[in-house]
């Protein structure tokens, strides 16, 4: 849920463990005189509090930052990937 967090709070005072969903987002903030806008949407993740299971791999990406890290990925994953 992207909203200011006290604002999103308020919506779901009556659901305290859905708080876990609420990312800042805030278009209006001012710091030191400053505008400091807090938008994390770019990110479009998505979050579940507990583990899942893919029930199948059909347009899953894995996005890694080099190629040291895709080598240690790819000696710990299973080999059907």
């Amino acid at each position: 849920m992207y909203e200011q967090k006290d604002i999103a709070k308020e919506m779901l005072e009556d659901k305290k463990d859905e708080w876990w969903r609420i990312v800042t987002y805030d278009f209006d903030a001012i710091e030191n005189d400053k505008l400091n806008i807090v938008d994390w949407t770019h990110e479009r993740e998505w979050r579940f509090p507990r583990n899942f299971e893919f029930t199948n791999y059909v347009g899953v990406q894995i996005i890694l930052y080099d190629p040291e890290c895709c080598r240690y990925f790819l000696s710990k994953c299973p080999s059907q990937f």
